[in-house]
């Protein structure tokens, strides 16, 4: 259940009511304090995300230096995929067999798609400190322009997916 106003648009303000065991109840408020009710077809939570690596093990080790616990892996005929978890995040990392083709085509900031994984942290500089001899940084943490006091700093995973810690 939301317990904050979310802004939807620039005009309404989504405010989650109460829930319903599969459907939620959605009002949203018109600037003109008009209101309009819409039920959405499942409950939104955050399940997991799955990114497809080359290599399983350098994959989990990598995420294990992020603070995610590798909780399993399981292994099919089609593929492994390792399940890591941190805090409520769950990532599987899914590894294709030897031979199969995998290919990555390089995109640009404005591609449309999947553009990356951010991480809130409490102190960027720290974990910046901690982390730099063991994974790669695009650079070192920056302000991030027109957001106040944000931080952040960008990274890759072994298999190029951008990610960045952010800080509040």
């Amino acid at each position: 259940m939301f317990k904050a106003e979310q802004t939807v648009s620039s005009n309404l303000v989504a405010r989650d009511l109460e829930g319903s065991s599969s459907r939620r109840d959605i009002f949203y408020k018109l600037s003109d304090g008009e209101k309009l009710r819409s039920k959405l077809v499942v409950k939104c939570a955050f399940d997991h995300i799955l990114i497809v690596v080359k290599n399983l093990e350098r994959s989990i080790e990598f995420y294990k230096l992020l603070g995610f616990e590798h909780l399993k892996t399981i292994q099919r005929p089609e593929d492994r995929v390792g399940v890591l978890q941190l805090g409520e995040i769950k990532f599987e990392l899914m590894c294709l067999p030897e031979g199969r083709e995998t290919y990555r085509t390089s995109r640009k900031i404005t591609d449309v798609g999947f553009r990356h994984v951010g991480f809130r942290v409490d102190d960027v500089e720290d974990v910046y400190e901690r982390l730099k001899g063991k994974i790669q940084f695009d650079s070192p943490p920056r302000a991030i322009a027109g957001r106040g006091n944000r931080m952040t700093v960008f990274f890759k995973d072994p298999d190029g997916v951008e990610m960045h810690f952010v800080q509040e």
